[in-house]
């Protein structure tokens, strides 16, 4: 059966790069994506899966469980870069939304949506 960590090294075998790239990318340590790589970590939260789903385009289904397709549609470019500052906002919202319940998740996904749909009409 394949593990979350044999999940993850393809995932950064597949954007040829480096754990150190990786892990830079998505805002924590290497020691973390190495953890996760030898299968001392067994599992990441849902806001990191839907980080990567997010920037690099694998589902955070697959990510998470192994379960269904691998890739989403319309895979954001891989190349994405943030500096400190959108970084440290990152995490904060990431630690937000850990927090949580699965109700809160599907306000706030409705109202993203709406204030995404609300930002391609002003365009």
């Amino acid at each position: 059966m394949e593990t979350l960590a044999t999940r993850m090294a393809l995932v950064i075998k597949e954007l040829n790069i480096n754990q150190y790239e990786f892990a830079e990318q998505i805002g924590v340590g290497n020691n973390y994506i190495s953890l996760i790589i030898n299968g001392k970590r067994v599992s990441i939260s849902l806001s990191l899966s839907k980080l990567i789903q997010e920037m690099f385009g694998y589902s955070s289904v697959w990510l998470l469980d192994g379960i269904g397709e691998k890739l989403i549609r319309n895979r954001p470019d891989p190349r994405l870069k943030l500096n400190p500052k959108q970084k440290a906002v990152r995490k904060k919202i990431e630690n937000c939304i850990d927090q949580m319940t699965p109700r809160q998740l599907e306000i706030m996904s409705v109202y993203a949506q709406f204030v995404y749909s609300q930002s391609k009409k002003k365009k």
